[in-house]
């Protein structure tokens, strides 16, 4: 859990201007009422359900990115690596098909669309901190943003 409470201590210094945390009623009761926590899912089959949970969020990934991921099949990204001091603000569209994570970014960053593979997906709870809950979604493939893991939280 030490990385969530850093996660929103990095994003803090980066400027960004919305945390990832979920806020729809609707998306955290179906989580908390369809998922078990701690509970590694296969994101065989779940194509609709995963499309159905990032509609509309904002995720993070553990140092460096933050994607909004529209209702109408297209996303921001910002990335920040402060370690060499680089930020983009890039865009594209997006799916879920086939277990993967479809993303197509214009511009600059166009070479880092593709299809990523998503290794499972997982609710997490721990009592002891501010936004107790935590959905997250761990991708096979390495990333051009240096992440594999995409999350939000919710109370």
């Amino acid at each position: 859990m030490f990385i969530f409470l850093l996660n929103s201590f990095v994003f803090a210094e980066q400027g960004i201007k919305r945390s990832c945390v979920e806020s729809s009623p609707d998306k955290i009761k179906i989580l908390k009422e369809t998922l078990t926590p701690m509970k590694e899912y296969s994101p065989q089959g779940k194509d609709d359900f995963i499309k159905s949970t990032l509609s509309g969020s904002i995720l993070c990934s553990a140092r460096y990115a933050q994607f909004t991921f529209d209702r109408n099949g297209t996303f921001k990204c910002y990335y920040h690596d402060y370690d060499d001091n680089v930020t983009v603000n890039t865009q594209g569209t997006w799916d879920v098909k086939d277990s993967k994570i479809i993303l197509n970014f214009t511009g600059k960053q166009k070479w880092w669309s593709g299809r990523y593979t998503i290794e499972y997906y997982i609710f997490r709870y721990c009592e002891k901190i501010e936004y107790q809950y935590n959905f997250s979604i761990e991708l096979k493939e390495d990333t051009p943003w240096a992440e594999q893991t995409l999350y939000f939280n919710f109370k």
